[in-house]
């Protein structure tokens, strides 16, 4: 029996043949569902209540409490979109109860609206499952739909960012939405289709601008209908224009209501010529996507994707480039930039997804034909095996998570140690307080003297700034890996910050080390993904190696 025989290469519809729906097909899609949402879930309180990462801390929950609190729904920042931001003002107004109930919350438990945002970003991203098996339904079959829900189900990078309060997850899901409308083109042309990817195609601009790449896939299975039918292509395409336009503005208001600044904002985001963050992993993002894909995703999977391109290629090119060239132009395109990081694959990862889907059932008939096997249970042997590596991975982050970060350590034992009023040099091991909108109160680091150093400050600190430490009795200083290993990647470059560094380790004496590898493990080279996500089975906790010293000159003798 073969599983996955593509249909004629001018033929409108999916590239297998359509069949009637398996009787246990929902059940299963409702189990891949609520495994996506457990791994999702699991350790979703991790770091509370500090949050380390600075996305999450930064942009869109406290912008959102701050709609709350001021009824100013300007988030005078569009960096990034704000649809996620308005996502969570609406969810925070009705869990807690509007402005009263969420500044009562804050004072009482101030970690709590981090801890809700989370869990909606880990609903939405399971609910990328379902998304993938619609579209994989609707492209192909039904064999090829329960695939591409179990690989998104599963998929490192997909779960590791729905574990944050962040844009990313909701930008890819969006972007499946679009692709699922993409899918209804190719196949019948309706007008539903171009309905369903143009609001896709808007609120995936909303939540992430690269997730506009999902405009490729559309043009072109526009393209296939206005060879066939020009009239009935161009009203759908206009029509999809136009919902995609609207539902972005109603994503991003701030483009209609303060427009001068937003496109102040939005003119930041052109490519420019910037140097490269120190501790980059590669020079340019051209060998950083695709390595990051071999960790982020699988290596097996990547190799279904290929074959499940190659084959499409060959037997139907309308869907093979409806799937193809997307990925190859965002990758062109983000390579070009100076800064990568994985989760910026996010809103091509239901690209991909298919095409492994497709390959791996592809595949799988071929392997049955040949070797007598059941069709079914080689379709799951081989899904099983390209999803190994991701869902490996993703146990052992979420169980690294639950443990206590490193600077939480830290912290805990300054707390018994540090006595207060004492000056300490702060790298990244104490964060502000959660949702601690008044600047000037400080929260708990008013137990202490804290001097910061920031992100620029951490990376280039000088050895003289400890003569000045110890002339003015600042006698604890703080050193994070998530620095020092940055520094140490290129002392060429920051020679001064890595004799910092080597002074530090002479002249204090180490009166606490925390690290975040399992014993007898070796640290894991700097890396922006590698050091923070715990990919590497290396990593037993959070966090980095912190180091806290106390100096032995000047004042500190």
């Amino acid at each position: 029996m073969v599983l996955a025989r593509p249909t004629r290469e001018d033929g409108p519809g999916p590239s297998t043949p359509v069949r009637r729906g398996l009787p246990w097909s929902w059940m299963l899609i409702t189990l891949i569902f609520a495994g996506s949402l457990g791994l999702r879930l699991w350790s979703i309180d991790h770091g509370l209540p500090f949050v380390y990462n600075p996305d999450e801390a930064a942009h869109f929950v406290p912008r959102a409490v701050g709609f709350l609190l001021t009824d100013d729904l300007n988030p005078d920042y569009l960096t990034n979109p704000p649809l996620v931001t308005y996502l969570f003002w609406l969810v925070f107004g009705a869990w807690f109860g509007g402005g009263s109930g969420i500044a009562n919350t804050i004072a009482a438990d101030p970690p709590a609206p981090y801890l809700v945002a989370r869990v909606v970003v880990a609903v939405i991203g399971a609910i990328g499952s379902i998304s993938m098996y619609l579209v994989g339904k609707r492209m192909f079959d039904q064999r090829v739909a329960l695939v591409a829900a179990l690989l998104m189900a599963v998929a490192f990078l997909p779960v590791h960012w729905s574990h944050f309060a962040t844009n990313d997850v909701a930008a890819m899901v969006a972007a499946s939405v679009s692709l699922l409308g993409t899918a209804w083109i190719l196949k019948k042309g309706g007008i539903t289709g171009y309905l369903v990817a143009g609001a896709g195609l808007g609120l995936a601009c909303g939540a992430k601008y690269t997730a506009g790449i999902m405009l490729l896939p559309l043009l072109t299975a526009a393209f296939f209908q206005w060879r066939d039918d020009r009239r009935r292509a161009t009203l759908g395409l206009v029509t999809a224009g136009a919902v995609s336009v609207v539902t972005f503005l109603l994503a991003v208001p701030p483009l209609l209501f303060d427009t001068q600044n937003a496109l102040v904002d939005l003119a930041s985001l052109v490519p420019g010529e910037r140097a490269p963050k120190i501790g980059q992993a590669q020079d340019h993002g051209y060998f950083f996507y695709p390595w990051a894909l071999s960790w982020g995703w699988g290596w097996l999977a990547c190799v279904a994707a290929i074959w499940g391109a190659a084959r499409l290629l060959r037997h139907n090119r309308r869907v093979a480039l409806l799937l193809v060239p997307a990925p190859m132009v965002y990758i062109a395109f983000m390579g070009a930039q100076s800064g990568f990081y994985g989760r910026l694959l996010l809103p091509i990862f239901p690209l991909l997804i298919l095409l492994a889907a497709f390959g791996v059932v592809d595949a799988a008939a071929i392997v049955a034909g040949r070797l007598g096997w059941g069709p079914l249970p080689t379709v799951l042997a081989l899904t099983v095996l390209v999803s190994a590596q991701s869902l490996i991975h993703v146990i052992h982050m979420n169980v690294a998570l639950g443990r206590t970060d490193t600077r939480a350590q830290a912290f805990e034992w300054m707390q018994a140690n540090v006595p207060p009023g004492e000056g300490f040099v702060n790298q990244g091991v104490l964060v502000a307080p959660m949702l601690d909108l008044d600047q000037d109160t400080g929260g708990i680091q008013n137990h202490w003297e804290i001097i910061e150093q920031r992100s620029g400050e951490a990376v280039y600190p000088i050895p003289k700034w400890l003569d000045d430490f110890e002339s003015q009795g600042v006698c604890w200083v703080s050193a994070s890996s998530l620095y020092y290993d940055r520094v140490l990647l290129d002392q060429h470059l920051v020679e001064r910050s890595a004799e910092y560094y080597r002074q530090l380790e002479s002249r204090g004496e180490v009166v606490f080390r925390a690290s975040p590898y399992r014993t007898g493990a070796e640290p894991v080279p700097f890396n922006f993904d590698l050091s923070t996500n715990l990919y590497p089975l290396n990593f037993e906790r959070p966090g980095g190696e912190v180091v806290i010293y106390r100096l032995r000159g000047g004042a500190c003798a």
